[in-house]
C-alpha cells in the first residue's frame, strides 16, 4: 500500500492536481519525508493562484517535518523544502524555518545539502522494485538562491551557521550563484 500510495502521489504531481496530492499526503501511507515532498510540491502549484492555500500546505509540511527525528538528515531536507516554499510567498516564515534547517543540519552528520532525491521501495520474496523522484527543494541551493536575492548579507550570515563543511559550502555556492545570475541579468538588460 505504501508503495502504491507513493506512485499515486507521483502521478498527482505530474498532473499538478493539488487536491489529490493533498488528499494522498494526508490519508496515504507515506513516510514523513514523502508527505513533506507532497505538501511542498502542492504548495508550489497552489502558489500561482492561491497563496493562502499554499501557505496552509506549507504549514502541513512544516508540522510533518518536525515529526522527523532530530539526527535524521531527512529532517534537514524536509525543513529546507519548507523554507524554500515559504521563500516565494512569506519571506519572514522562510527565514524562521531556515533557522530550524541549520539546527537540523548541524544535528545530522550525513546531511550534505545536496540530497535532492526521494524514493520508494517495494520488496517481495520474488522481486524488488525501487523508484525515485527528484526533489530539488530538498537542496540548500533552492532556498539560498531565493533568500540571497532578498537579503544577501543576511543569507551570508545564516550560511555561516552550518557547522558541517558540505552544507556550508553548498549554501555559500548558492549565494554566489545568485549574485552572478543577478549580475548577468543586469548586464543583459543594459544591452
Amino acid at each position: 500500500k505504501a508503495y502504491t500510495d507513493f506512485q499515486l502521489t507521483q502521478l498527482a504531481v505530474r498532473n499538478k492536481d493539488v487536491t489529490e496530492i493533498n488528499r494522498l499526503a494526508k490519508t496515504g501511507e507515506l513516510t514523513s519525508i514523502q508527505k513533506v515532498w507532497a505538501f511542498t510540491t502542492a504548495a508550489r502549484f497552489a502558489a500561482v493562484s492561491e497563496r493562502s492555500r499554499a501557505s496552509d500546505l506549507l504549514d502541513e509540511a512544516l508540522n510533518e517535518s518536525r515529526r522527523i527525528s532530530g539526527s535524521n538528515p531527512d529532517k534537514a531536507r524536509a525543513l529546507t523544502a519548507v523554507a524554500a516554499g515559504f521563500g516565494e510567498i512569506d519571506r519572514v516564515r522562510s527565514w524562521e524555518t531556515l533557522n530550524e534547517v541549520i539546527k537540523a543540519a548541524n544535528s545530522a552528520d550525513a546531511f550534505t545539502g545536496e540530497d535532492s532525491q526521494i524514493s520508494s521501495r517495494l520488496q517481495t520474496p520474488q522481486m524488488v522494485v525501487a523508484t525515485s523522484a527528484t526533489a530539488e527543494d530538498f537542496d540548500l541551493l533552492s532556498v539560498f538562491r531565493i533568500l540571497s536575492r532578498a537579503d544577501l548579507l543576511r543569507a551570508i550570515e545564516v550560511a555561516k551557521g552550518f557547522t558541517g563543511e558540505a552544507p556550508r559550502a553548498v549554501a555559500t555556492l548558492a549565494i554566489a550563484r545568485s549574485v552572478l545570475e543577478k549580475r548577468q541579468q543586469l548586464a543583459s538588460g543594459a544591452n
